[in-house]
């Protein structure tokens, strides 16, 4: 898994690439890019799936972590965007689609926070 950062304003896009496997590396590297946005109060976070080319079920662990440590903050909100079908079938099977608001694209989803 891969990693990078890019701020739109107050949001911070988080882009995820490669196979998120939910082990202890990526877990580690996704929960400090998280805590590192909350510390430079970046609060609202869109976590951006295209580059992802395969998700377990352990990787949707990551996200669920990922989406509390930003709850735990007053003012948090994640959106996620760019899913691919399997990640989309994931996310759904798992009903998260209830808990994650989604969006078709990155634009889409930081003009969500911003509003």
């Amino acid at each position: 898994m891969r990693i990078e950062t890019e701020d739109f304003g107050e949001v911070r896009v988080i882009s995820l690439n490669g196979r998120l496997m939910g082990d202890q590396a990526d877990l580690a590297e996704f929960l400090d890019t998280v805590k590192a946005a909350l510390y430079n109060n970046r609060k609202k976070l869109v976590f951006d799936f295209e580059g992802v080319e395969w998700m377990n079920s352990s990787g949707l662990g990551m996200i669920i972590a990922g989406n509390g440590l930003v709850r735990e903050v007053e003012g948090g909100l994640v959106r996620l965007a760019k899913l691919n079908d399997s990640v989309s079938r994931l996310i759904g099977i798992n009903r998260l689609n209830l808990v994650f608001e989604i969006h078709l694209t990155v634009d889409a989803a930081v003009k969500s926070l911003t509003k």
